[in-house]
């Protein structure tokens, strides 16, 4: 057992009157995890220490049930799946979760058997990432890859979020009958940091072929309802810099936060609707391009006839390491058949 570990575990025997087998039984179950794989860590991470009292109930349930899920959290108490979607570090996992714009899931609902769960919630002020776990105990009903929420709507402070909400395709997780799913949307105002209400509602499972033909799996409905953090854009960037080939648009300035960009234009002659370039990409620090997005672009009017065009990431991203970035060439012609390249793109350096 690591010294971290077992530090953790003495401090809570102190703050915690729990019988002696409990402990003995779970300092087992740590030693055993440690045993079957050295990429998969413990469960008990450093947030989870915290809270004397929680932490112990965990323990304890975790014993009642006589399971271990080995891996299921990362060091920085992240979900361990939602860590590796986002391709993030435990730096990056540990400053946005400090930055506030990381909820734990705190909410479930059952119905025929099949319970949804929330497992983790990720916000900026301008985008909003779900993910939620889907546990089937019903002996009559096998879920797939291929199933998804047949309806489904997300609510943010009463209103709908966003331009619109994707995903929800259910994810293997390797456990017997347990998968994953996530949304992601845009809000269709700047959000404030802080805490905001969400409501998810899903209704029904089908399963869709390539051709999208439905296949209905079960009925149901599951409706959660929990607080959501919020956090704040990471870096502010005045660049008052005209994009290349879109002339006269000017690139006023930048929003960036470790999941999303929001890029604000200045008013010209034209149909802004039309026109607005549009996020490509960036430059990083070392010289790399990241060009993973993951929705948008969302462009609405501001005051004194200010344009905005928002993305969110694919991928966590180091916002002050952003050099550049980067815009579809306005001559640029979509056909479908290949990825962009740096020589689709526009680029204005950023200082």
């Amino acid at each position: 057992m690591e010294y971290r570990e077992k530090d953790y575990l003495d401090n809570l025997k102190r703050k915690v009157e729990v019988p002696d087998i409990v402990w003995k039984k779970t300092e087992e179950a740590l030693e055993q995890i440690q045993k079957e794989g050295k990429k998969k860590r413990t469960v008990f991470s450093r947030c989870r220490w915290t809270a004397g009292r929680a932490a112990a109930a965990a323990v304890a349930a975790t014993l009642v049930l006589g399971t271990v899920t080995v891996g299921a959290m990362s060091l920085a108490g992240w979900h361990q799946n939602v860590a590796d979607e986002l391709e993030a570090s435990e730096e990056q996992q540990t400053k946005l979760s400090g930055e506030g714009m990381v909820t734990d899931g705190t909410v479930s609902a059952a119905d025929n058997g099949i319970t949804v769960e929330s497992i983790q919630t990720i916000a900026d002020s301008r985008y909003i990432y779900f993910w939620f776990k889907v546990i089937n105990e019903n002996p009559k009903i096998e879920l797939t890859q291929n199933d998804t929420f047949r309806d489904f709507a997300i609510q943010v402070e009463g209103q709908d979020a966003g331009f619109g909400i994707s995903g929800g395709s259910f994810e293997d997780t390797g456990e017997e009958g347990v998968y994953l799913c996530s949304y992601y949307g845009s809000f269709e105002r700047e959000m404030e940091p802080g805490s905001i209400r969400v409501k998810a509602d899903f209704n029904g499972i089908s399963a869709y072929d390539n051709h999208l033909q439905e296949t209905k799996t079960c009925q149901g409905t599951w409706n959660l309802e929990w607080d959501v953090q919020v956090g704040a854009a990471a870096r502010n960037i005045e660049v008052k810099k005209e994009v290349p080939g879109y002339e006269p648009v000017t690139l006023d300035r930048l929003e960036l936060s470790p999941i999303s960009c929001t890029a604000y234009f200045e008013a010209w002659e034209g149909d802004a609707e039309e026109e607005t370039p549009v996020l490509a990409g960036f430059r990083m620090r070392d010289g790399s391009i990241v060009t993973d997005f993951r929705g948008g672009p969302g462009m609405s009017s501001e005051e004194n006839g200010i344009f905005k065009s928002s993305e969110g990431f694919a991928k966590v991203v180091d916002a002050d390491d952003i050099t550049g970035i980067f815009f579809i060439r306005e001559d640029y012609a979509d056909t479908g058949e290949r990825e962009l390249t740096e020589s689709d793109m526009v680029e204005i350096a950023l200082e």
